[in-house]
């Protein structure tokens, strides 16, 4: 294909779950380059047979095709169908077209994708920096990047300005300690049902789930090693100053920490995380670390997470001890 006729500059695979990081990444591309992001083209796909159009994107219609890559990437229905049209294009022409973001550090890249290609990894990148790179191979496949004219410039500053404005709005507001309040109900849930599926009696995995006296107050323990939720809403009307602290415990006795602040002979604090809720520029809700705004995580993203980090522990004491 003559690198004039692709119809798009960008074409972005991804999980359901990862659209907010997908639409952060398009919207810094989409005055400079055409994108196809499925969330802003339905109208386009609307009526059409899916999978032939999703087959046509990824394999032929787009310059660069950007995946957002977790383990579950291929696994569902959709990034099935993408992932096929992608090992086929490049095992017909080589995979210069791939671009893979790893958004989970502990993630495996695909054993057919060539050992040569280079990923970026969020963590490090961030999503500006995942932008940057994309538009730079964007430009190696011969697309040329678009320069913003003033109107084009004033229209996306105003954009920019009113999805903050709205964001804070919403975030200093009642219906946000709801939200938040409601998400951290949901993520305790979601811990509670990631343990039980994954608890194994026999390999000696269980786990020790503790409803504290405040609702706002979590643990799941094993093996000497616990995680601590306790969700710390300053203002009764507004997330201002708001925190989820989440904190990996480790005592020989295996004992309970009933307050994140009730230190005395309880267990000690091996890590600790500070967790901000926020929302997507797509309206969902999400949680980042306090220090990496950027990263946003599902309330279901965030529970395993958690659970890894307890994992992990677990892990690294059984393994040393033999």
């Amino acid at each position: 294909m003559n690198n004039n006729e692709f119809k798009y500059d960008v074409a972005f695979s991804f999980l359901q779950q990862d659209e907010p990081t997908a639409t952060q990444i398009n919207d810094l591309l989409q005055d400079r380059v055409s994108t196809f992001l499925y969330s802003r083209r339905q109208g386009e796909v609307a009526g059409t047979d899916g999978e032939k159009t999703f087959n046509q994107v990824f394999g032929r219609d787009a310059r660069v095709v950007v995946v957002l890559y977790r383990d579950d990437w291929g696994q569902t229905p959709w990034t099935r169908i993408e992932e096929t049209a992608i090992r086929n294009r490049g095992f017909e022409k080589g995979y210069d077209f791939a671009v893979f973001v790893r958004l989970d550090k502990n993630s495996i890249m695909p054993e057919w994708l060539p050992k040569n290609r280079i990923w970026i990894g969020l963590e490090q990148w961030g999503v500006k920096g995942a932008a940057t790179v994309i538009e730079a191979r964007v430009q190696e496949a011969g697309g040329k990047l678009h320069e913003e004219t003033a109107e084009e410039k004033a229209k996306r500053i105003i954009r920019e300005i009113e999805a903050k404005e709205k964001r804070e709005s919403f975030l200093e507001s009642r219906r946000g300690v709801e939200a938040a309040n409601n998400e951290v109900k949901f993520l305790f849930l979601e811990v509670e049902r990631i343990t039980d599926e994954i608890a194994d009696p026999e390999a000696g995995i269980v786990f020790k789930i503790e409803h504290l006296q405040r609702p706002t107050e979590f643990s799941v323990g094993s093996h000497g090693f616990i995680i601590f939720f306790e969700w710390c809403l300053q203002i009764s009307n507004s997330l201002q100053g708001s925190l989820l602290f989440v904190q990996l415990l480790g005592s020989k006795e295996g004992g309970w920490r009933k307050r994140r602040d009730a230190y005395g002979d309880g267990p000690s604090i091996i890590k600790e995380e500070k967790i901000c809720f926020n929302v997507s520029a797509i309206g969902q809700y999400g949680w980042h670390l306090e220090d990496r705004k950027e990263q946003l995580m599902s309330t279901s993203q965030l529970a395993d997470y958690c659970v890894k980090i307890l994992l992990e522990q677990i892990r690294e004491s059984r393994i040393s001890d033999t």
